[in-house]
């Protein structure tokens, strides 16, 4: 239907952007271009065991020499010329074409590499990688990777390995390392602190890290300047066109290669990759760094962050400062409209809020990512208001909070926040503690229970108003089956289980003296 669509020429180009792909190795051929055969050599390298990444360089060396797209006669050809031409003189228009050819067989190897290692489902290939060149002149030739701000979306261990399979293509193309002078290592450390003043870093700037591996790096890592700021010292090098800080080539430095320096080694060694033996003395500093922050107590991982807080921009509202009381509470779990990243918060205090808070709105947070998204759940708890004749009540629909949206004084309390488990292993953040909810009584309650007698039950139950198949439907459906605060009160006291969360009030957000006043 779009290609119908686009054929009777209503639009720009005639073509549709996004292709059918039913596999990661369509995928990579039709968002890339091909080379032709290149998801087929991907399936039958997948299908005789190869991981990801051993498919992603075996594919890369393919491309390189040509052996995929039918260019092996005139890759090998060019790739004489260019290796003559360290030692002899060469023509310019042969030596031009040479140089043309193989910057295009590596550009695409790198790029497919990229989509194998992402199985092509972020730009990162496409606008990552703005261009792979080879620049200088005989024996001092060098490879050099253009990278822009999209690379990030490849995540760090993956933007490492481009640098990885770049420097494989290298290899493979018989060209020779890149050199850097001190200046350039100054200032691809300058750019990398510059950068980290003004943006978040996946990995912490260890200076000492960035110069080894700015000074190690046998392909040189630059690109087109994304920010407006520019650097102080180290300008105007013949090899860098810009003095504004380039973006990509950061995030690749500091979280790729330095960031994720363990993983690439073992790479490096399992494929017996030679001269990034540096990697090792990388990787050891960087697990040394790690164990020091480690180290930190719980309580100091557990902090108050104010990183959400830093980016605001005027004119956007902040529901809560950092760890607030009167803000969100944290409450482990799921619904079945919250996703990847999805959060759930009351439908009440959605209209409290004013409505900003509308569903499949992206928020910041501080923890356990940068960002989630919203769904409404009713299932959690609601909001508390402080109502303008000096009442104080808990919303628990948003009808109730329609009816008295004009009598509202100010929210003392927004609600739970529904956040998932998974959302803090993903993060690699350790656990908030979270309050008592009902899912927690309803165990508590389960335990004390099953370890009574018929006769027993019968006791703790006398004049309570409450039955066995009473307390079964407490302990199997919790969110929707509460006990009265009288039975909560004769089950607590007789089965010495803590009061339900319904009817414990909010004693930490209050200090002794609101108590008494």
């Amino acid at each position: 239907m779009a290609e119908s669509a686009r054929l009777k020429g209503f639009d720009p180009t005639t073509e549709v952007e996004i292709p059918p792909a039913h596999d990661v190795a369509a995928r990579v051929e039709v968002t890339l271009g091909g080379p032709t055969g290149v998801a087929k050599r991907i399936r039958e390298l997948s299908h005789s065991g190869k991981s990801r990444e051993d498919v992603a360089f075996a594919v890369a060396r393919e491309i390189a020499l040509g052996k995929l797209g039918d260019r092996e006669e005139e890759v090998t050809t060019a790739l004489e010329i260019l290796k003559s031409a360290e030692t002899i003189s060469v023509p310019d228009k042969d030596l031009a074409n040479a140089i043309r050819i193989a910057e295009t067989m590596a550009d695409k190897a790198v790029r497919v590499a990229l989509a194998i290692l992402t199985e092509s489902i972020t730009a990162a290939p496409i606008e990552g990688i703005a261009d792979v060149k080879i620049r200088g002149s005989g024996s001092s030739r060098y490879l050099a990777i253009y990278l822009a701000g999209p690379i990030r979306a490849a995540g760090g261990t993956e933007t490492a390995m481009t640098v990885l399979v770049a420097d494989y293509v290298r290899q493979v193309l018989g060209l020779p390392a890149f050199v850097s002078t001190e200046e350039e290592i100054e200032r691809s450390l300058e750019e990398v602190e510059l950068y980290g003043r003004f943006a978040n870093l996946q990995y912490p700037i260890h200076p000492d890290m960035v110069r080894t591996a700015a000074a190690r790096l046998p392909i040189m890592l630059t690109g087109d300047p994304t920010e407006q700021f520019e650097v102080s010292g180290s300008r105007d090098l013949p090899r860098i066109e810009d003095n504004r800080v380039r973006g990509g080539m950061v995030l690749v430095l500091n979280d790729g290669v330095v960031g994720r320096a363990a993983k690439l080694l073992k790479i490096v060694q399992r494929m017996n990759i030679p001269d990034w033996d540096w990697l090792e003395d990388l990787a050891d500093r960087s697990s040394k760094a790690a164990s020091s922050e480690e180290e930190e107590s719980v309580d100091k991982k557990l902090a108050p962050k104010k990183d959400y807080l830093a980016d605001v921009i005027g004119g956007r509202p902040v529901f809560s400062h950092p760890s607030n009381l009167h803000g969100f509470r944290l409450r482990y779990g799921r619904s079945r409209n919250t996703g990847l990243a999805g959060v759930g918060v009351h439908p009440a205090t959605m209209f409290l809020a004013r409505e900003f808070l509308a569903t499949g709105t992206h928020i910041r947070t501080e923890r356990p990512g940068k960002g989630s998204i919203v769904a409404p759940v009713d299932s959690i708890e609601g909001p508390i208001i402080l109502l303008k004749d000096g009442s104080v009540r808990q919303i628990q629909t948003s009808d109730e909070a329609k009816s008295l949206q004009s009598s509202v004084a100010r929210i003392i309390y927004l609600g739970d926040i529904l956040v998932a488990l998974g959302e803090f292993l993903e993060n690699n953040h350790p656990l908030v503690p979270s309050g008592y909810c009902e899912e927690w009584w309803s165990h508590d309650l389960e335990k004390a229970w099953g370890g009574l007698s018929p006769a027993q039950m019968e006791r703790r139950l006398s004049k309570s108003g409450l039955s066995p198949a009473d307390i079964e439907q407490f302990i199997e459906h919790p969110l929707s089956h509460m006990p009265t605060p009288e039975q909560a009160l004769h089950l607590s006291m007789k089965l010495e289980i803590p009061l339900h969360p319904r009817y414990l009030y909010r004693w930490l957000a209050g200090s002794v003296t609101d108590i008494r006043e």
